[in-house]
């Protein structure tokens, strides 16, 4: 059975000036190895939402994998999250 959920994940971006070159990092404190890099600010803005999208998606897909190896050991009902596109960014 899948539940959505929804939830508020904070993003940190920073600008970078590295030999005259000018890029922006996103991290977020919320979500383990999210990390997205862009040209500009305007850029991220939609590349931090696919990119954590993404990443939530294979983390979801092995905590499905990894709660059917156990299923097959022991019939526990269990909730796994569901995750709609993220639309949302608060930046701190």
């Amino acid at each position: 059975m899948d539940l959505m959920v929804s939830k508020l994940i904070r993003i940190t971006i920073e600008e970078v000036v590295e030999d005259g070159e000018k890029y922006y990092l996103a991290r977020s404190p919320d979500v383990r190895g999210f990390l997205a890099q862009t040209d500009s600010l305007e850029e991220m803005y939609t590349t931090a939402p696919e990119v954590m999208e993404m990443l939530l998606k294979v983390k979801n897909s092995r905590l499905r994998k990894e709660q059917e190896k156990k299923s097959t050991l022991r019939k526990v009902p269990k909730l796994l999250m569901s995750y709609d596109r993220i639309t949302t960014l608060q930046l701190t």
